[in-house]
Parts: structure tokens; C-alpha cells; sequence
């Protein structure tokens, strides 16, 4: 089980869990996810391609090379249970109970036996209680990392960019089978007279046996796109956008039984799964003023399914947001709302409906300082919070951004560095 748990806690680590809107860049990041309306020549291509037709006139050609995110979410606070579970030892402690007891039986000691069987019932309902604290917690998150050129314009602007992102979970599952055992087990003490050791029986150790295992299901995409944007008449100047996108895409479904662990050997071919597929992304944005912006964009517009190894699907379905954002020469105000109530990629974890809130200050075209905030409409999860630095000297610019929930139970982090003239 130890080996169960530290498996899940390195595959969490090493790749990220699914949130359903993915953030791409650090500054979407720092202004806490709001894009729909906000999102600069630099990012249009990730979150509204009708962006790059929208540009104010001190967005330039763009090109970032790497930009990366990351979030990780621990809503239940696994890692706690983690913690106790490896400083208590429960499964090993509940064996050696055990085999003390047989051993006890077989001297005739009744005191050993007594004392055994003390140290039986307390070690097994401590093992009951831990399983059932570790079941069905998830690990989240979403990661990417790609590379983007921008040429944005009033009237027609295009983009191309690579990008790899991923999201999925690592749940913890324990097996109904494994907890019978063991309140067997400790059901059967009952039964033993106290006063009389030839009463008293051998017992089984079920933990041998115990099928508790860690469950891994991921999604990866690796894609190419060209964003195209135009500015029309419709409706005093709407711009339309598409991006056409080719995708590999990759489903991982491991599924490992805890005793088995310490045998197994992760081959990644076992778990997975290899797709190519193309998909779109669509947007419309309007300057309602010199400021004011609004826009929508449907993220994945062809709704697909993939197979895993394990017979697990894993869905990716259009995602619809809206945006709202005014932004004069020193400063961005920015909010978006989900349209459509999002599920986790890996159906781990429950749906989500997000609104983003975001502000940042231009100063002198050199700093930008960002602020933001992020609630979920359709889940019970805590709000998160997030800032972002951004510099520019000489057509270099980088960016960085952090984030983190508000009970701690959740971080993200991101870094971009590119050239804008």
C-alpha cells in the first residue's frame, strides 16, 4: 500500500490532472484565467482566435518561445492521508498483530494472546479507517508548454503555434473485497473465549491478498494550429476567428494492485493508447469602444471520444466561454464566464463552471503587475487566487505567474519568455 500511494503521489508530480478550461499562459494565469476578451496577440490563438483581429495598436508580432503552465489540485487533501498512512505503517502493523497472535495460539499463552489481540483490534480498525480515508481522493491538474508567432492586425490576423498539454488524475481506490477481509478478521475475536486459550484459533492474514489499487488516466494532445482572424462589418465591425488544429493524442490508463507493486514494472505502452485527429477552435470578439471588448470562444467545437487500454473513455467536449474586458493605456479589467458546465478529462472529480477575474497595470509599457481570482459556479471547491509579473526592455519579454486556493489545497505556476516588436 505504501508503494500504491508514493506510485500515485509521482504520477500526480510528474504530470499534471485535469481541470476542465486549461490555462496555457502566465498572463492568462495572473489575471485568473479571463481571456475570452483579454487575451493579447500572444495567447488570442490558445483562447479566441477573433482576438488577433481586435489588436490595439501597440500589439506587435509576437513570438514566445517556450511558454509553459502548470495547476495541480489536492481538494481533499490527500496528501495528509498520505502522510499518516506512511508515518503509521497500518498494513504492516495489522500483519504483525497478527502473527503475534498465531504465535501466542500456538504456545498456550493466553496473556501473549490477550495482549495480541489488544493489539490486533486496534491496529485493524486503524487500517479500516485509513482505507477508507484514502478512497476515491483525487490528484488533479493540467500542464502544457508550447510555442507561439502572432501577427495580429486591425482587419486580418493570423498565428501559428505548437503546443503540447495534458490533464488527468491519480485516485486512490480502495477495494470492498480488502475491507470485508479485514473486519473479518477482526470479527472473529469475537468468538474466542478470554478465559480459555483452547478456544482460541489461528487467523488468516488478509493483507497478502488486499486488491486496493492506484488508478492513472491521463490525456495528452500535441497540436499544430493556424489561427485566422477578420474583422467584417457585421454589427459595426464583429470579428470572426477559426482555428484548425492537427492533434496526436495520446490516452494513459494505468491500473496497478497495491501488492503487486512491488513487482511491477511501468512500461508506458502498456497504458496507452495513440490517436491523430483534428479539431477547431472558434471565436467572435467585438470593440464596443475605445476600451471595451467583449468575446466568446468554443474551445474543441468537434466533440470526440478516445478509448484507453483499459476500456476507459475519455471525452474531450466543446467548451464555450465568454469575456468581457476594458483596457485603456495603463490598465486591463477582465472577466470571463464558462457557458457550458465543464466534466474532468479523466471523470475523476466533479464538473465545473468557472468565472475569472482578472486586472492588470501597464506601467510605462515596461512592468505589468496582474492580480486575479477564480471561483467555480458548479463545484464546492475553494477559490483560487493568482499574480503575475510581466517585463519588457528592447522587444524582449518575459513572464511569470504563480497561483494557489485559498485553503492551500491547490497551486499552479507559469513562465514565458518571447519577443514582441
Amino acid at each position: 500500500m505504501k508503494r500504491l500511494l508514493a506510485t500515485a503521489l509521482l504520477a500526480a508530480a510528474g504530470t499534471a490532472g485535469a481541470a476542465p478550461y486549461q490555462i496555457m499562459d502566465p498572463r492568462t494565469l495572473g489575471l485568473g484565467g479571463a481571456s475570452a476578451a483579454a487575451a493579447t496577440s500572444a495567447a488570442a490563438a490558445f483562447y479566441n482566435p477573433a482576438l488577433l483581429a481586435t489588436a490595439r495598436p501597440e500589439e506587435d508580432f509576437a513570438l514566445e518561445l517556450p511558454t509553459a503552465a502548470l495547476e495541480l489540485s489536492d481538494p481533499d487533501r490527500l496528501r495528509d492521508d498520505v502522510r499518516d498512512f506512511d508515518r503509521n505503517d497500518y498494513i504492516s502493523r495489522y500483519a504483525q498483530a497478527i502473527a503475534d497472535l498465531n504465535a501466542a495460539i500456538d504456545a498456550g499463552d493466553l496473556d501473549a494472546a490477550k495482549a495480541a489481540r489488544d493489539r490486533m483490534t486496534a491496529s485493524g480498525n486503524a487500517l479500516l479507517e485509513a482505507l477508507r480515508n484514502l478512497s476515491g481522493k483525487p490528484l488533479l491538474g493540467t500542464a502544457n508548454g508550447g510555442a507561439v508567432l502572432g501577427i495580429p492586425s486591425r482587419r486580418f490576423g493570423a498565428s501559428l503555434y505548437l503546443n503540447v498539454w495534458g490533464g488527468g488524475a491519480v485516485v486512490g481506490l480502495m477495494s470492498q473485497a480488502d475491507y470485508d477481509a479485514a473486519k473479518q478478521s477482526l470479527d472473529a475475536l469475537d468468538q474466542f473465549d478470554p478465559n480459555d486459550i483452547k478456544t482460541w484459533s489461528a487467523l488468516a492474514d488478509p493483507t497478502p491478498d488486499f486488491t486496493s489499487r492506484v488508478s492513472a488516466r491521463f490525456l495528452t494532445v500535441a497540436e499544430v494550429g493556424l489561427a485566422l482572424a477578420r474583422r467584417t462589418e457585421l454589427w459595426g465591425g464583429l470579428a470572426l476567428g477559426v482555428t484548425p488544429k492537427a492533434q496526436q493524442v495520446t490516452t494513459i490508463d494505468y491500473d496497478y494492485i497495491a501488492r503487486e507493486l512491488d513487482q511491477a514494472q511501468i512500461r508506458a505502452r502498456d497504458g496507452e493508447r495513440n490517436y491523430s485527429d483534428f479539431n477547431v477552435d472558434l471565436g467572435v470578439a467585438k470593440q464596443l469602444d475605445d476600451a471595451w471588448r467583449v468575446g466568446v470562444s468554443v474551445k474543441n467545437a468537434l466533440p470526440k471520444s478516445y478509448d484507453t487500454a483499459r476500456g476507459n473513455t475519455i471525452e474531450v467536449k466543446p467548451q464555450v466561454r465568454a469575456g468581457l474586458a476594458r483596457a485603456t493605456r495603463w490598465t486591463t479589467l477582465a472577466a470571463d464566464l464558462d457557458l457550458t458546465e465543464n466534466d474532468p478529462l479523466a471523470r475523476f472529480g466533479p464538473p465545473s463552471r468557472q468565472l475569472s477575474l482578472g486586472a492588470e497595470l501597464n506601467v510605462w509599457r515596461t512592468l505589468l503587475v496582474r492580480v486575479g481570482y477564480r471561483t467555480d459556479l458548479a463545484a464546492d471547491t475553494v477559490d483560487f487566487v493568482t499574480a503575475g509579473l510581466g517585463l519588457s526592455l528592447f522587444g524582449l519579454h518575459v513572464e511569470a505567474a504563480v497561483g494557489a486556493g485559498l485553503d492551500g489545497n491547490a497551486a499552479g505556476g507559469g513562465a514565458q519568455v518571447g519577443f514582441r516588436f
